[in-house]
């Protein structure tokens, strides 16, 4: 299934690359070869965060366990990395919407914390679902890489909802977060409140966290991976 992230930035690298092949010899070559190399990256995102390939392609920006991001990813997708940083920033800025909302007790879902004042005060711990954005902090942190529109894979899940538990029994809270705290962040933070017994079903899960984030939702994979995460869960007991 393709996704819409890959539609958005398929739309926008194909209109650069052949903005760029009509007026190559209007424009200067280092103009031509930053524009082709846009093109290039935004087609690469696009294809990787596909259904089809996403979950084997969440490294591909070269980001790494510790919210870090290789050297070597800069240089290489810096138009996605610059393009998406401002474009958040800009949303961000003209958003109504709060950065983070408490939930429950102890839980918390947002979006990227570009700042410290993205996380909320006090000993949180943090839940990273994005594999495309840097880490800012220095909180206790997990990283479970996973594209914008997809959802992350039930051991990716289970391993959140485990790693969540134990922060919490250590005295935590914990911020789960994505890009805009609607998406993959709703599908970790739905398991744990079911582990919690917080919540009995997926619809109560989603019910519970809608009530302070308005916007956070399940599109058809996010589901999807929830159920096959439940399903798998079951299975052990």
């Amino acid at each position: 299934m393709i996704s819409k992230l890959s539609l958005v930035v398929a739309s926008v690298a194909s209109s650069v690359g052949v903005s760029t092949y009509i007026m190559r010899r209007c424009l200067p070559a280092p103009a031509v070869l930053l524009l082709g190399q846009t093109s290039v990256v935004g087609i690469c995102v696009a294809i990787a965060s596909s259904g089809r390939f996403s979950a084997q392609t969440t490294k591909l920006l070269g980001k790494m366990a510790s919210g870090k991001f290789y050297w070597w990813s800069y240089p290489l997708f810096w138009p996605y990395h610059s393009g998406l940083t401002l474009k958040l920033w800009v949303q961000r800025k003209f958003s109504s919407e709060a950065s983070f909302n408490q939930v429950a007790k102890s839980w918390y879902i947002g979006g990227w914390p570009q700042t410290e004042q993205d996380i909320p005060c006090g000993d949180v711990a943090v839940i990273d679902c994005t594999c495309e954005l840097l880490r800012r902090h220095n909180r206790p942190y997990l990283c479970l890489p996973t594209w914008d529109c997809q959802g992350p894979a039930p051991s990716l899940i289970d391993e959140g909802v485990n790693w969540a538990i134990q922060q919490k029994s250590c005295g935590r809270e914990v911020l789960v977060h994505c890009a805009h705290g609607h998406g993959r962040s709703c599908v970790v933070l739905c398991a744990i409140l079911i582990s919690q017994g917080l919540a009995d079903t997926i619809d109560d899960a989603l019910t519970i966290v809608r009530s302070t984030r308005e916007r956070a939702k399940l599109n058809a994979n996010q589901r999807r991976a929830l159920v096959e995460w439940q399903n798998r869960i079951s299975k052990k007991l």
